[in-house]
């Protein structure tokens, strides 16, 4: 004698087929997202992290000494000085100090707010800086920014940036 399956149970696996292949899809959307942090035309990317706009507290926090490549989101960067950038961090072996950071325009204030407030050290403040400008350079010691390399508006030169880090990272740390 066979039994007989119900109708129902073949209806109940199918509800949690689908949910679970819904579940699945939503995770692998989301993931793909998180991962794509340095735009996939970048040069930087698969050589130093990136670190979002929103996670950047957090960072500091956990990472206190740090070199900050911060970039508008927004403008196209200069492919020149990041192939020239990427194969200085590979000759002086500076991936793991070295993190990007894409700041979007909407962004730009809060974050010149919030750095400027929060993680300025004392001789930052006493030179009147109110604003980071991009693409720079930023030196974070003790969770505090100690450095920067362009303190008014100028584009991004790879000699600036080398004698920059010679002098505030590979020599000191």
């Amino acid at each position: 004698m066979e039994r007989e399956i119900p109708m129902k149970n073949y209806i109940f696996v199918m509800i949690i087929f689908i949910i679970t292949t819904v579940i699945t899809l939503i995770c692998v959307k989301n993931f793909n997202e998180s991962k794509d942090y340095l735009g996939e035309d970048s040069l930087l990317k698969g050589v130093i992290a990136e670190v979002k706009f929103n996670e950047f507290s957090d960072y500091i926090t956990d990472n206190p000494n740090v070199v900050i490549y911060a970039v508008d989101s927004g403008n196209a960067i200069d492919d020149d000085f990041e192939q020239k950038f990427k194969q200085y961090i590979i000759d002086e072996q500076l991936n793991s100090e070295i993190v990007c950071l894409q700041i979007k325009n909407e962004d730009l204030a809060e974050f010149n707010s919030d750095v400027t407030n929060k993680y300025f050290s004392q001789t930052l403040k006493k030179q009147g800086i109110k604003q980071i400008q991009l693409p720079n350079i930023i030196v974070v010691e003790l969770g505090k920014v100690i450095d920067i390399l362009y303190k008014d508006s100028k584009s991004i030169e790879i000699e600036d940036v080398k004698d920059f880090l010679m002098k505030n990272v590979i020599s000191q740390w």
